[in-house]
């Protein structure tokens, strides 16, 4: 079976909303074999909506859209799909009370407005909505399928994992099989220069893709339709690819790199401090987002000026005035600092330049100071990360991350 996706939103064309619904549902759809062949991005536009719905309904067996299922009047998802298979609007009375319901666990009376979002095109049936007002619908039209889901990235999510799932599962034949391995502190090109050799042994049954971001890069293995042993034969490229990746690869599909961190460091009984300055908070926040992190992670500092460095993390004024706050010695004065304090097993600490000022010819925008400070254990990184103030964070945050994890293997 092969899908397309319609994802509606005037805030997706003019850019103040970036579309991730897509490639989260990309990937998804794969798991179950059923593969994305065509997307496509469009306005608040009824004819717009009306034209493009009818031209996928001729091509694709399955049609999901996202967007347009509010209650203001630039929602016309329902209505303009209603039209195009000739079908009313009608009140769903179970869906309606969903809706007061949930206005009344806010301590909120439902707005008028509201109503219009129980009204359904006859025939579908609607999926519950946990973490939201709009219901997610379905509808089977002869041989095709076409799910209407909300645009809201959550509650798209969670409807779509809820019901729509299911569903797909049952019509899916899981012909497709993939893996992303995931690596950081290491270009595309590196990467490609590796794996080269062992690529072209694999392309009669593999598809390889990079998928380079500012953080890592993401390598996509997919197993030809139709290869038999296709479970065995990922497994075995997998192996492949991360033999010849080594150190560099950090995790595999969903997984994220606080959350092997946080693995290792409870495999290691270890506690872990942080002091931030260029970063702000971002790396206790990524920590932080790991259920269960408070077994390990016990607090930090985010030592934005210079007197937080001294006065709070004991970071020496001739350190600061000889060597500057961006400097190694900073870093690994400021992980001593905040491992001291918080009596922690592990002090991580990052110092740097994320601009777009305050660099020079000596220290550029982009550099950055990572210290590591443990029991019998000092060693600091530095880097010259390229692109805006939010990519240089995201970047220190990750390198910080990744050099944690690399001393967790080897403790």
């Amino acid at each position: 079976m092969n899908g397309a996706l319609l994802i509606i939103g005037d805030e997706l064309l003019l850019g103040t909303t970036i579309d991730t619904n897509s490639a989260w549902l990309g990937r998804r759809l794969a798991e179950v074999g059923i593969e994305v062949k065509y997307k496509l991005t469009v306005g608040d536009s009824p004819k717009i909506i009306e034209d493009e719905l009818r031209r996928l309904l001729e091509k694709f067996d399955i049609i999901i859209t996202t967007g347009g299922l509010g209650p203001t009047l630039d929602d016309v998802t329902k209505k303009s799909i209603a039209k195009v298979l000739g079908k009313k609007l009608v009140l769903n009375e179970r869906i309606l009370k969903a809706i007061k319901k949930h206005f009344q666990k806010r301590g909120v009376e439902m707005p008028a407005i509201n109503m219009s979002q129980a009204l359904i095109p006859q025939g579908a049936h609607s999926i519950k909505n946990p973490v939201g007002t709009a219901p997610g619908l379905f509808l089977k039209e002869g041989e095709k399928w076409i799910f209407i889901l909300p645009g809201v990235p959550s509650e798209m999510k969670a409807i779509f994992e809820e019901g729509v799932l299911p569903v797909l599962s049952r019509e899916g034949k899981k012909e497709i099989r993939f893996r992303t391995i995931k690596t950081t502190g290491i270009t595309e090109s590196r990467l490609a220069e590796i794996l080269d050799r062992t690529v072209k042994e694999v392309s009669g049954y593999v598809i390889v893709s990079f998928l380079p971001r500012h953080t890592g890069v993401n390598i996509r293995i997919k197993i030809k339709k139709g290869t038999e042993g296709g479970d065995e034969l990922l497994k075995k490229v997998e192996e492949k690819f991360t033999e010849k990746i080594g150190i560099y690869t950090y995790g595999r599909d969903e997984e994220t790199m606080e959350e092997v961190v946080g693995y290792l460091l409870t495999m290691r009984n270890f506690t872990l401090s942080v002091a931030e300055s260029c970063t702000g908070g971002l790396i206790k926040h990524r920590i932080t987002n790991v259920s269960g992190s408070s077994k390990y992670f016990i607090g930090g500092v985010v030592a934005y000026s210079n007197e937080v460095k001294q006065n709070l993390l004991g970071v020496p004024e001739q350190t600061l005035q000889r060597y500057g706050a961006v400097s190694q010695q900073t870093a690994i004065s400021m992980a001593k600092g905040i491992r001291s304090l918080l009596k922690t097993d592990i002090g991580l600490s990052v110092t740097g330049i994320a601009g777009p000022s305050g660099g020079s010819v000596e220290k550029p925008v982009g550099l950055v100071y990572i210290g590591l400070l443990s029991k019998g254990k000092t060693s600091f990184e530095e880097h010259r990360f390229l692109g805006d103030r939010i990519k240089i964070k995201e970047q220190t945050a990750q390198a910080a991350l990744d050099m944690l994890r690399r001393y967790l293997l080897n403790a």
